[in-house]
């Protein structure tokens, strides 16, 4: 009986090491096999990068895109608004040899549209040497058309990731005549 019951326990002991091996074998395999799967980034090997990207860098660079294309138009309209305001401005003081209240608000209009465009191309406030610097309104507000009109030439000539420090003088140059012109109006 005892030669038995020591076989059997033995039997037991075999077949629960047998049992404890095999669930051992099939977690290993199964580890194995989900190691093996295709495009896994668990594998022991050092994975390259994919030249693609991942979705959400592609979503944030498209984004970029738009707001960079988005901030060009309102730079692009912020000008050519600045150099229709200047040429009617002067028309107006053509046929009416006065400026009103609509004109100084038109006037403070361009020094706000002129401010934002330098921010916009990158500038900051510098003082600026004017040749020929205007005497009085008439050649102030000429001298305003003149030169928003090339702002928004180059404006629209320049790409949008160049920063232009031609552009850049160009508005300190503006804003330092719509104050001149301001001071002339203002009694």
């Amino acid at each position: 009986m005892i030669v038995v019951r020591r076989v059997r326990g033995y039997l037991f002991l075999f077949a629960g090491l047998a049992l404890f091996g095999s669930t051992f074998n099939l977690q290993a395999a199964a580890q194995q096999a989900e190691n093996d799967r295709p495009g896994d980034l668990q594998s022991d090997a050092p994975s390259k990068p994919s030249p693609m990207g991942s979705p959400e860098d592609e979503m944030m660079a498209r984004n970029a895109i738009k707001l960079s294309e988005q901030i060009r138009k309102e730079t692009l309209n912020r000008a050519r608004d600045a150099a229709d305001i200047a040429a009617s401005l002067r028309q107006h003081f053509q046929s009416q040899k006065a400026l009103g209240n609509s004109e100084v608000k038109q006037l403070e209009r361009l020094e706000k549209l002129t401010r934002k465009l330098r921010g916009d191309l990158g500038g900051e406030e510098a003082p600026v040497e004017i040749v020929n610097y205007p005497t009085n309104l008439e050649e102030g507000l000429k001298y305003l058309e003149k030169n928003t009109s090339e702002l928004r030439e180059g404006v629209e000539k320049t790409p949008r990731h160049v920063i232009s420090t031609a552009l850049i003088d160009c508005t300190n140059k503006v804003l330092d005549v719509v104050r001149y012109v301001r001071k002339k109006i203002s009694p």
